[in-house]
């Protein structure tokens, strides 16, 4: 494994499978490096760490894009917090 220079972010994220398309487009389409940690049949889920570099053009606006589609998903599975 290689080390992760100092600019870079690492995130692990909780992934739907339904929403796993969507996630991968955007993580390969930005070249971004990804690793999947985990993967949890019971909830049809996995875990991916995605790395960001915060220098790189495109990395920040792909990392609200990918945590704008789980926080949606969330939503629309779950209903905002205030709503219960």
């Amino acid at each position: 494994m290689q080390p992760i220079p100092k600019n870079n972010i690492t995130k692990s994220y909780t992934i739907p499978l339904d929403l796993l398309i969507d996630i991968l487009k955007i993580v390969l389409n930005n070249n971004l490096d990804y690793n999947i940690e985990a993967i949890n049949d019971k909830e049809s889920s996995l875990l991916m760490q995605i790395s960001f570099d915060q220098t790189h053009i495109n990395h920040p606006k792909a990392k609200e894009n990918i945590e704008c589609f789980l926080n949606d998903y969330g939503h629309f599975f779950y209903g905002s917090p205030n709503e219960q």
